[in-house]
């Protein structure tokens, strides 16, 4: 196993990791969520929140007992960059599947602009960039115009 193709082992082991972790809050269907919540693990959570600037939302379960825990649970949030996990999972599949290479440099098409910021959004249509570098510029810098074409790339949006 190369070091680059070793490198894309452990970032979709840590992707599925991640959305694993996202989606374990959600009560499987068919199952009733556990009536009494675990107060040990609530005040885990409650202690690792503390100090937060901004407004902070959760819910999970506990895996080996399977009680809850929740802070503001059913408040809606704004999701801002959360997208851009699922989206990273769908381009390391496309890339397991053969569908993409992530060394290779497709051409940009400016039309996915997303107006801000965006580093990604400074370049011309035509420009052919690195997909690793695409790859870096959403999750890094929180580029959207990045996030947009790789949902595009990855056969999504």
């Amino acid at each position: 196993m190369t070091a680059m193709t070793g490198s894309l082992h452990i970032a979709r082991k840590v992707c599925a990791c991640a959305a694993l972790v996202c989606a374990a809050g959600w009560p499987c269907v068919g199952q009733p969520a556990p009536v009494k919540p675990d107060r040990g693990f609530q005040g885990k959570l409650e202690r690792a929140v503390r100090g937060f600037r901004e407004g902070v939302g959760l819910y999970a379960r506990q895996l080996q007992s399977g009680r809850p825990a929740s802070i503001r649970s059913e408040e809606i949030f704004p999701t801002a960059s959360l997208i851009r996990v699922p989206i990273l999972l769908a381009v390391f599949d496309a890339i397991d599947r053969g569908r993409l290479d992530y060394h290779a440099s497709p051409e940009y098409d400016a039309s996915l602009l997303y107006p801000g910021e965006d580093i990604l959004g400074a370049f011309e249509s035509g420009v052919h960039i690195n997909l690793s570098k695409v790859v870096m510029l959403m999750i890094a810098t929180s580029d959207n115009t990045a996030a947009l074409w790789l949902q595009t790339l990855a056969g999504g949006g």
